[in-house]
This record gives structure tokens, sequence and C-alpha cells, in this order.
């Protein structure tokens, strides 16, 4: 140690260390070593760590969202197990646990919806691996369209075919997709490729199912927000909603207030592709039967303050048993899109709260008390069953539950700005 101002201390230490040669050869090399890690860009590195830190621990706190019930705390999005299922043709379709199943292939249904999910994720968070995920779900989607405009579903681990003429659920996802990436292009090129899909398409709306129908109209609502004068896709989207409204008068009564006789799954979509509906065509009819629509799904898909789903093994038929499980992702996530349309439509508050105890389903607000979502992994499990939560998380709970996040942050920047 050298005392303050002790020149002669110095003096000292200095010819000491000369006279030092391996001393001296060993507190250079101490120095250079030192001194590299001062190089700009390695404090630019540092700083930008320390930013990325601290935005992160404002964004954890931030994104605490109340319910009633609990304080949600809203996990970062995370593409880490999106990105574990997919390869270079696409999604795989499930997982043994957290591990990809190649045995299960590929389907358009789980695809077009990775799609979705990536293309609103760039949108939203400007997030690059979004953006690169996008060609891989795209291109797959592309793939599947026949030369007639429609698509097909299924596709085995070596790319064979397995199906000639896809679900309706599966078009009607594919469509939504589409209408959504030209609306909100993440590349121009994008927009052209999705206009020809979407375009081709168009002509098979008609001859769709409720569901399929319902989320067809989600890519036609997308579509006219980008091309607001083209008649013909307006004409085609109020015949598709008109079609629900015609299904709902056969089916419902006052007890029963649905658009066929059994609540089974993606039920949020048909009043979510009403509210829409009514958002660009301003028709009263559609936001009367969507409201009355949601509210009857709220009063049977809510238990003690809590989403409790109707379950897969059995759904519930008007009249019959309700069955409780298996409880399905893909049911929750309609439920917060629902919610979230309706609160874009009416700016009623209510909805946003509702939005909130549906995605805390996700969390543990649930029959079981369970979290689906893995914090570690990132990914959700594929149900809630009699015995607990699923082992398997694939693709199809995986982009559901992304989906659904993806809502919530949405919701939380545009709640934060009133």
């Amino acid at each position: 140690m050298i005392g303050f101002a002790d020149s002669v201390a110095l003096a000292a230490t200095l010819r000491g260390l000369l006279s030092d040669k391996a001393k001296l050869k060993s507190l250079r090399a101490k120095t250079y070593q030192f001194g590299r890690q001062m190089r700009w860009e390695i404090v630019a590195e540092k700083y930008l760590e320390l930013f990325q830190h601290t935005a992160a621990v404002a964004e954890k706190r931030s994104m605490t969202l109340k319910t009633p019930a609990l304080l949600l705390r809203i996990p970062p999005f995370d593409l880490a197990h999106l990105r574990r299922l997919t390869d270079g043709t696409g999604l795989i379709q499930h997982a043994k646990y957290i591990v990809p199943n190649r045995h299960t292939g590929y389907c358009l249904d789980d695809n077009s919806r990775a799609l979705m999910l990536c293309a609103w994720a760039f949108s939203l968070l400007r997030g690059q691996d979004a953006k690169e995920l996008i060609s891989t779900f795209f291109s797959f989607t592309h793939f599947m369209q026949n030369p007639d405009g429609r698509f097909r579903n299924l596709m085995d681990y070596q790319r064979h075919f397995l199906d000639e003429t896809g679900s309706d659920d599966a078009f009607g996802r594919a469509l939504w997709a589409l209408g959504y990436i030209i609306w909100r292009p993440p590349r121009d090129a994008y927009r052209s490729l999705a206009y020809e899909c979407f375009q081709k398409a168009l002509p098979h709306v008609r001859g769709l199912n409720l569901r399929g129908k319902a989320l067809a109209m989600l890519g036609l609502a997308a579509y006219l927000r980008c091309y607001q004068g083209d008649e013909s896709v307006s004409a085609l989207l109020r015949e598709c909603a008109d079609n629900l409204l015609a299904l709902y008068k056969e089916v419902a009564t006052d007890d029963w207030r649905w658009f066929e006789d059994i609540i089974c799954y993606d039920n949020g979509i048909m009043p979510m592709a009403l509210f829409q509906t009514y958002a660009l065509l301003r028709d009263e009819k559609y936001l009367q039967t969507a409201r009355e629509t949601l509210e009857f799904l709220e009063k049977n898909l809510t238990q003690n303050g809590r989403l409790s789903l109707v379950g897969s093994s059995g759904w519930y038929k008007k009249g019959g048993p309700r069955a409780q499980y298996d409880q399905q992702p893909i049911d929750a996530t309609a439920m917060v899109l629902a919610y979230q349309s309706a609160y874009w439509v009416t700016q009623d508050k209510e909805y946003l709260k509702k939005m909130r105890l549906a995605f805390g389903w996700f969390l543990g607000e649930n029959d079981m008390g369970m979290s689906l979502y893995d914090h570690e992994t990132k990914g959700c499990a594929d149900g809630l069953l009699p015995e607990g939560v699923s082992l398997n998380q694939g693709g199809e709970s995986t982009v559901s539950f992304l989906m659904a996040l993806l809502a919530m942050i949405e919701e939380y920047e545009i709640a934060s700005t009133d």
C-alpha cells in the first residue's frame, strides 16, 4: 500500500517493479486483459444488457393485472417451445411430453394458427424470432392449398399428403391468417402472396360449416380493414354473418341462446366473428346476437368465479350432462379473444375483467387449481384431465396459449393508455 501523496514510497515501489521482470510481465498481462474488457464494443454490450434487464424487470412489474379473484402475473412472451416443435417443414402436431413427436406429422390447422400468431406477434412486439418463423408457417400454408383454392390439412413427417381436402376449420383458420397478413404484412411480398391465396380460396367460403365460416369471417374482416372498398368481400361477410344468425334463430330458446344444440369446442369464435362483423358493417342485429351468445357462454363456462370449460369427453348437449374434462386450451383462448373483440367494439371495461379471468385458466385459475403453462419450457399442457394437467405440450395448445397471451399484452397496452 502507498499512502496518499507519499512520493518516496511510490518511487521505491516503481523501482522495485521495474527491476523484477517476471512480476512486470505478469502485471502487464493482467493490465492488458483488464483493458480488453473496457473496449467500446464491450462497454456498449454491457450497457445494452443492463437496459434489457431493467426493461424486463419493469415489464414484469407492470404486467401484473388485477382480476376480481386474483393478481394475475402475465408471463413474458417467449416462443422457445414453439421453435422446439418447428422444423424446416413446419410445426409438428404433437409432442411426447415436451419432445416433438415426429410420428404425428403436420397439419394446416396448427400451421395456419401459428402463422396468424407470429404475424400478430411481429406486428405487436416487433420480435425477430416471430418474424423468422413466419416464412416457415406461410410456406406450409401456401403448399397445402390446392390449385382450386381449397386446402389440404394433413401431411406425414415424410411430406406425404394424407388427405385431398382438409377440414372446414383448417380452411377457416388459413383464411384468417391470410386476411391478417394482407392487413398487417410483415413484408410487402407476404401481402402479395397472401392476396393470391386469399382470392383463390374465396369461392369456397359459402360452403363451410359453422366454425369454419366463423373463422373465415375473421379473415374477411381483416381483409376489409385493408381493402374497405371491396364490395364483393363485404357482401360475402354479410352473407356469412346472416347465415350464423339464421342458425341462431333456428336453435335458440329463452334458456339456450346458441347456434347449435351443443356446446363443444372453440365456442368463443362465433360471437367474436359477429363482434368484428358489427365493427365493419354497423348492423345492430350482429351486435345483439354477439352479446347474447357470449353471455350464454359465460353463464355456462364460469363457475365459482373462474373459467370452467366444457370438457371434450362428451361436451354439453342441450338437455344432457355437462362434461367437465378434458378441458382444452383452444377453448380458453377463444373466450379470451371473444372478450377482447367485445371490448374493442363496446368499450365496456367489464369485458376486460372477464378477459383476464378467462386467461387465468392457463395459470391455475381453473377447476384443478393447476397451471397449464410451463414457465420452464414456455409450452402449454394439452389439456386439463381428471387426474390433473396433461404431461404433453403439443402445437395446438402452445399456440393457443401464446395467442391468448398476445391478446392480454395487447389489451394491457391499450388499457394503459386510457
